[in-house]
């Protein structure tokens, strides 16, 4: 078996994507906050955060294309429309 920090253990090693929408929310910023040092990285897992900024998922064009650019393993889906006080749905 290989050791972990070898040479071979790296490069044979498949990572694994989890793409985080709503990265920029308070739960998103928890997790994050989590799987910072590079712990994961080393078990071949790699963490995408997104926000808004990046992609509306509203749009399928914008989603599609996120979706293809990382490929992702699997999703953690936190985004949520963000509704200010007086201009929500019982407005």
């Amino acid at each position: 078996p290989l050791e972990k920090g070898k040479g071979a253990w790296r490069s044979n090693m498949i990572m694994l994507t989890v793409l985080v929408t709503g990265g920029s929310g308070l739960v998103g910023k928890a997790i994050e906050r989590k799987v910072q040092g590079g712990r994961f990285l080393e078990m071949g897992i790699q963490f995408v955060f997104l926000s808004s900024k990046e992609a509306d998922l509203r749009n399928i064009t914008e989603t599609r294309q996120i979706f293809e650019q990382y490929n992702p393993t699997y999703v953690i889906h936190l985004a949520a429309r963000v509704v200010k006080s007086g201009s929500g749905f019982f407005s």
